[in-house]
This record gives structure tokens, sequence and C-alpha cells, in this order.
């Protein structure tokens, strides 16, 4: 089963979320992918992305998943600002699928 820990990459749980929290579990995420993911980027991204996604997109409450918040940094062509952003969403999307597949 996909870490709750990861569910915190998503509109509205960033959005509601004090400004530490998504670095902790960020930087928590980042442990696990170490090559990866930059943990100061990562970190840097969230504070960046936290404080300007309603202006960028919006309704961020709408992007409830992995795939619909990817799409809209790639739809907003922001996928170099949120590089590390988009590789942790990437992993999750791979996950939640693997994790669908071995479950059936």
């Amino acid at each position: 089963m996909l870490n709750l820990n990861s569910a915190f990459l998503n509109g509205t749980n960033i959005l509601n979320m004090s400004i530490e929290e998504p670095q902790k579990r960020a930087a928590d995420l980042t442990r696990n992918y170490e090559r990866d993911l930059n943990i100061i980027e990562f970190c840097q991204e969230l504070y960046v992305f936290k404080e300007q996604a309603p202006l960028l997109f919006g309704d961020t409450e709408k992007a409830n998943g992995f795939y619909l918040l990817l799409s809209m940094i790639y739809a907003h062509d922001l996928q170099d600002a949120f590089s590390n952003t988009c590789m942790a969403l990437r992993f999750l999307l791979y996950l939640q699928a693997m994790n669908e597949v071995l479950a059936n």
C-alpha cells in the first residue's frame, strides 16, 4: 500500500498544511530517493508551490490526485521550475499503479 505520508502531494493537502509540514514530508520522501531528488530544491519548490499555486492554477483543490497535479504543472509549462516535485509525483504514480496491480 502506498505510504500515506506521500498523500501530502495533492492540491488540497498542500494548501491546508502549514508551511513547515510539506517541507518535513518532502524531506522524509527524499530520504527514500536521495539519488533522484534534491532535498533542498524539493523543499524550496514546495514552499513556492504552496504560496503560488492558487495564483497559478486557480482552484488547486480540484487537483486531488498525483496525476491531476502533475498534469496541471505540465499544462502551465512549469515542469522545469518544479522538477523535483514532478519527479516525486511520477514516482508516486508508478508506486500507486504497482500497488493496484499487485492487489489484483
